[in-house]
């Protein structure tokens, strides 16, 4: 007799739920990002007019404006993912469900998945998504980018026995319901539904620009972020930490929350450093997206300022390595 567990989506703030004999779904949301602001102030001069011209004017000199920044997507290097096959969109695969608060405690926090590496690089050679983009760019794009993770991930989920079916990925500008409740895209950026397997990106999606004017990549570290809710689901981390997060109430309980995703955003950061080569990223691409991560609302859910950074960068150090993406292992301060 499987343990029941009451999945509870979580946006801006989570409910906690008595066990229950049924288990329901679960659901999971990435709250928008907070994005920078700059407030442009300008100052002007006046020349005073001479009583009469003295001096001749010389030709203006003449100046060479600097190109505008592009964005390339090197071919340079053997990428792992050459000769990977895009899987067709999966019906929903039933999980698996704990048989003890012990399997609870093993699965999230001895995931056999820690003892794997994912491989990179990771050829996924598209520009980043803009507020400006029609429904039908950031469909393409984004079910381009659910194959760049698919191939990032399937490796090591198959080494580790779990398997992993290809979700559906669907753009929402109002609120809808799910086989997860219903919800509302104004309260976040992304949100994964486990009933339905599917991946839920809020339209319009947000342009996120680099100190020198080029857009980079937010939107798709959302959807790596709900993919990477995805792989807690496929590998049973998320129905083991739920089970435990059911046997707690109030700050404990919140940790717990906080834990899973701040794995989510560590496992985007994996997925982010398997692409960054051929994102064509730079140290102000990275800069920028840390700065908008850090700045997400929910802390009392997702994890703070410090504690979203800090698996960001953990994430960016890996080297692939699943095991330093293990958010159960860490101290109560690193998950804040």
């Amino acid at each position: 007799m499987g343990i029941g567990v009451v999945f509870v989506g979580v946006i801006a703030a989570i409910g906690i739920t008595a066990l229950d004999p049924v288990p329901v779904t679960s659901s999971t949301a990435t709250p928008p990002p907070v994005l920078p602001t700059t407030a442009q102030t300008t100052t002007g001069t006046a020349t005073p007019r001479p009583t009469a011209p003295t001096t001749t004017r010389s030709a203006a000199p003449t100046t060479t404006r600097p190109a505008a920044p592009t964005r390339t997507h090197p071919a340079d290097v053997r990428y792992a993912s050459e000769g990977y096959q895009s899987k067709p969109i999966s019906s929903p695969v039933p999980w698996r469900d704990p048989q003890s608060i012990s399997q609870a405690r093993t699965w999230s926090r001895n995931s056999v998945l820690y003892s794997k590496g994912v491989d990179g690089p990771i050829w996924c050679p598209h520009d980043p998504l803009t507020a400006n983009d029609s429904p039908a760019v950031v469909t393409d794009r984004m079910t381009k980018t659910v194959d760049c993770l698919m191939a990032l991930w399937e490796g090591s989920m198959a080494n580790s026995g779990f398997d992993l079916p290809r979700p559906p990925v669907y753009l929402v500008d109002k609120p809808f319901t799910t086989a997860c409740g219903r919800v509302d895209p104004q309260d976040f950026a992304g949100y994964y539904c486990t009933a339905s397997m599917a991946l839920f990106i809020s339209y319009p999606v947000v342009t996120s620009r680099r100190y020198d004017g080029l857009t980079t990549y937010v939107n798709e570290v959302t959807l790596a972020h709900e993919f990477g809710h995805h792989i807690q689901a496929r590998a049973g981390i998320m129905q083991g930490s739920w089970v435990l997060q059911n046997q707690l109430s109030g700050a404990a309980a919140l940790e717990e929350n906080r834990r899973r995703e701040l794995q989510a955003q560590c496992f985007a950061g994996m997925a982010i450093a398997a692409f960054a080569h051929s994102y064509g990223l730079n140290d102000d691409d990275f800069a920028t997206i840390l700065k908008t991560e850090s700045g997400r609302t929910g802390a009392s859910t997702h994890g703070n300022s410090r504690s979203m950074a800090l698996w960001w960068q953990t994430a960016m150090g890996a080297q692939g390595a699943v095991v330093r993406c293990n958010t159960f292992a860490a101290a109560s301060s690193d998950v804040a």
